[in-house]
């Protein structure tokens, strides 16, 4: 997925949308968003293949305001940490994965990676540097897209499951919007150059009694890419640090 590097005005939105990073995480967040203090609403079920769902967040910090090209977002909703997130199950892998897509699309909005910290991913100890490369870009205030959404997808109604490991291939999505604002300069994004997708496999360990998410790239993706910029190194996904 490679996005032109000049409508990308922060190095850790290249490594979003680059491949090859250490660990890589997703978000598919609502803006149509609700208070609680649960997972998502999905129930239990047989067929979880499409969209990747994650519909609990807070949003006591008022209405959510899109972007415009005279501010950013305002009021971003914040992931809640799914009460499930260490039960083995299919349920519980799917909500590992929509809690970690959701985290990582409110840390790139908002420079805050409180609510990914609460997560499963593998290689959690670089939240800390992510977070200050994407406040030293000037996000949120300076720097921010019109509109800087992500979506997972899964590929099959259930995962494979061999033993402790599990495997959901699927897709990531990136949009962009219309256009970016870097320190007050607007630059119009080409229609084309809006959207992205890729394949990603999303992979679970359950060990210990939790799970360790890691989003490493599929093959396809890994044979496909090109050219793609990166915050990190190593084997990672679609989205990652």
């Amino acid at each position: 997925m490679n996005i032109p590097a000049h409508y990308l005005t922060r190095r850790s939105a290249l490594g979003v949308i680059g491949a090859g990073s250490a660990a890589a995480a997703l978000a598919a967040c609502s803006t149509s968003s609700s208070n609680g203090g649960g997972g998502s609403d999905s129930s239990k079920r047989d067929d979880y293949s499409g969209e990747v769902k994650f519909e609990k967040f807070d949003t006591s910090a008022g209405n959510y305001e899109p972007a415009t090209r005279e501010h950013p977002a305002k009021n971003v909703p914040k992931p809640i940490k799914p009460d499930n997130l260490n039960e083995k199950s299919v349920e519980s892998f799917y909500q590992n994965i929509a809690f970690i897509v959701a985290g990582m699309q409110y840390l790139y909005m908002t420079a805050d990676g409180s609510a990914l910290k609460e997560s499963n991913i593998k290689g959690k100890e670089q939240l800390s540097k992510l977070e200050e490369q994407i406040k030293s870009s000037g996000v949120p205030d300076k720097s921010w897209f019109e509109d800087f959404t992500v979506k997972a997808f899964l590929d099959t109604p259930q995962p494979k499951v061999e033993g402790d490991n599990y495997t959901w291939e699927g897709k990531v999505s990136a949009n962009l919007g219309s256009f970016t604002v870097q320190n007050g300069q607007v630059t119009d994004i080409p229609e084309k150059s809006r959207h992205q997708e890729v394949p990603q496999t999303f992979k679970g360990t359950y060990k210990d009694g939790k799970w360790e998410i890691d989003l490493g790239m599929s093959s396809s993706a890994s044979s496909g890419a090109s050219g793609g910029a990166s915050t990190g190194s190593g084997s990672g996904g679609g989205f990652g640090f």
